[in-house]
């Protein structure tokens, strides 16, 4: 009996290598059946993961800990899994667990990400430290903890961008960030240096588009900007932010207050509260002297974040033109 569970084994993992992952599965189901074991469990949740099968992965990962309370590596999908689900408290719960048993700079990473997403940044930042003590040379925390001191820290975000690059030159999304944290200081070959290297080596990636056409706006080069805003929302038609872009530019710039406009009601019919949208729709109504319409707007940007102080100063014109206006 034995033999045959290793038969099967093999043929399993046989056919995943061949790309037959359809087979291999039906292969993993039934050794699930037959020899219920941890590493029977683990492969059946990593491929059902992979074919999107989701429940079906959770459920043999818990399986799999049920079976061994101590599987880092079932602790450590059930941690992705979770992220994937926006379920950032499990997902801390789970990656705790797997770094408690074994420090791993991935667990710990990825422990990262999730308490980011709960808004527990300094404990985020502690995570991915971890992973960098643990293994200095583990690109991904460099990065992950790039990406978080952006605003605050930007210098320090800058060097452990290039420490990722240095690691592994072909890290798309680091080129990426990077080329974000050096285009603000105005014109850089550098800034877009990095962000075409992220588009050559992903072209797919919408944030690329996104961030290389805020480069080139910046640089007022506005119709290559637009084609990357365009390039953007062809990618993802079901994304806001690119719409958002074009709607700025095209407001901004006084190309088209129609088509702004159209921009940014399509944005907000993909996310109803979207306020890059909501706020732009302000802008456009003002110009346009649709004071009440302009307010409206404005006033349900201002519901998300109350404090911004560029809406603030967008209401206070608002109601000094209706003031005006109700003079004459």
């Amino acid at each position: 009996m034995v033999f045959v569970s290793q038969e099967q084994f093999d043929e399993a993992i046989r056919l995943e290598d061949n790309g037959q992952r359809e087979q291999a599965l039906g292969v993993w189901r039934q050794l699930a059946e037959t020899n219920p074991t941890r590493n029977v469990f683990l492969r059946l949740g990593s491929i059902t993961q992979d074919l999107g099968l989701i429940d079906d992965a959770e459920r043999a990962f818990k399986r799999a800990l049920e079976i061994d309370e101590h599987s880092g590596s079932a602790l450590r999908s059930l941690g992705i899994l979770a992220i994937h689900q926006r379920n950032y408290q499990a997902a801390v719960d789970y990656l705790k667990r797997a770094c408690t048993i074994q420090e791993d700079p991935g667990a710990y990473t990825l422990l990262g990400v999730a308490l980011k997403n709960m808004g527990a940044v300094l404990d985020a930042e502690n995570a991915y430290r971890s992973a960098i003590r643990i293994d200095p040379k583990y690109e991904e925390a460099y990065y992950n903890l790039g990406v978080l001191l952006q605003s605050d820290r930007p210098s320090e975000a800058h060097s452990l961008l290039r420490t990722a690059l240095e690691l592994d030159p072909a890290y798309a999304v680091a080129h990426r960030e990077l080329g974000y944290v050096l285009s603000p200081r105005g014109p850089s070959p550098e800034a877009e240096y990095h962000l075409r290297k992220a588009l050559e080596l992903d072209p797919t990636d919408g944030w690329a588009h996104i961030y290389l056409g805020t480069y080139l706006w910046r640089c007022q080069e506005i119709d290559a900007a637009v084609a990357e805003y365009q390039i953007a929302q062809e990618l993802d038609p079901e994304w806001a932010v690119p719409l958002c872009s074009l709607g700025n530019i095209y407001d901004y710039e006084t190309i088209d207050l129609g088509l702004a406009q159209s921009f940014f009601e399509r944005a907000l019919q993909l996310e109803p509260d979207d306020w890059s949208a909501l706020k732009g729709l302000a802008r456009v109504f003002k110009r346009r002297g649709q004071l009440d319409l302009a307010r409206e707007y404005i006033t349900q940007a201002l519901k998300q974040d109350p404090r911004h102080e560029k809406s603030l100063e967008l209401l206070r014109e608002i109601d000094t033109e209706n003031a005006s206006d109700a003079k004459v």
